[in-house]
């Protein structure tokens, strides 16, 4: 008699737990910026970092080119390079929420995961660092995750472009032909400043680099714009996760 009681609640739980990865990433999908208007604009978002001598080289580059970007922080690691964190926001560039270390969010219980946003954000926020965006690990959550998001006050920003840049042994001209291959308008990038995992090359991030130095300035030529997601919502461009980021916005 209690089979059916049972098996039940373990459909429920497992629905809590999976739907909204389900929902966001294979049905809802997470393109963040309108495709529509006459502007062509593509978000550029690096995760994982930052990371020392990668980022440093990364924000010369981007200055070079008068682009903003958005940098999802490993708050173990902003911690431990607070100076290349402050020169981000003084060139503009707007800060998102990647996790303390990394974890996967989507096996976490929900203490668990409110401990890792506690301590995580606690960084950005003795150091009056301003973050808006939140990104998991992998894009890997649960229905608890996005719970913990949003009581931070954090707005959930994936990507529709990845190109897979922490390959091992991928070139920069193989990275830059599929950058050019998959972004158009309205393209949210997910690129990485740092290696994290243990599939990533380490040496990836600088063949990141170097690729981006062609691959900026053609798409500018193309007349593309590279935006912050603050430019796409005072723009009203910003469609990001459907009803997840409208019910952020109606607050």
């Amino acid at each position: 008699m209690y089979v059916p009681v049972i098996a039940t609640a373990v459909i429920i739980a497992a629905a809590l737990w999976l739907l909204p990865l389900v929902y966001y990433k294979y049905i809802k999908k997470p393109y963040a910026i309108s495709a529509e208007g006459d502007e062509k604009c593509l978000l550029l978002t690096f995760d994982d970092g930052p990371d020392g001598n990668n980022t440093e080289m990364l924000l010369d580059l981007l200055a070079l080119y008068n682009v903003k970007a958005c940098f999802f922080l490993l708050a173990s690691r902003a911690e431990a390079a607070a100076p290349l964190v402050e020169r981000m926001l003084s060139e503009g560039h707007c800060l998102g929420f990647h996790s303390i270390s990394h974890r996967n969010m989507l096996p976490l219980p929900p203490k668990k995961t409110a401990e890792d946003f506690r301590r995580g954000l606690e960084v950005f926020r003795r150091h009056n660092w301003p973050v808006t965006y939140y990104r998991p690990p992998y894009g890997a959550f649960n229905f608890f995750t996005l719970r913990a998001a949003r009581r931070n006050g954090l707005q959930l920003l994936l990507w529709n472009v990845i190109p897979r840049d922490w390959l091992v042994g991928q070139s920069s001209n193989q990275l830059l032909q599929k950058l050019f291959a998959r972004v158009e308008q309205g393209a949210v990038i997910l690129l990485h400043d740092a290696s994290a995992g243990a599939k990533a090359d380490k040496n990836a991030p600088a063949r990141m680099i170097e690729a981006l130095n062609i691959f900026i300035p053609e798409m500018q030529k193309r007349g593309y714009r590279f935006v912050t997601p603050e430019y796409c919502c005072r723009e009203k461009l910003l469609v990001c996760n459907g009803g997840y980021y409208e019910a952020l916005n109606a607050k």
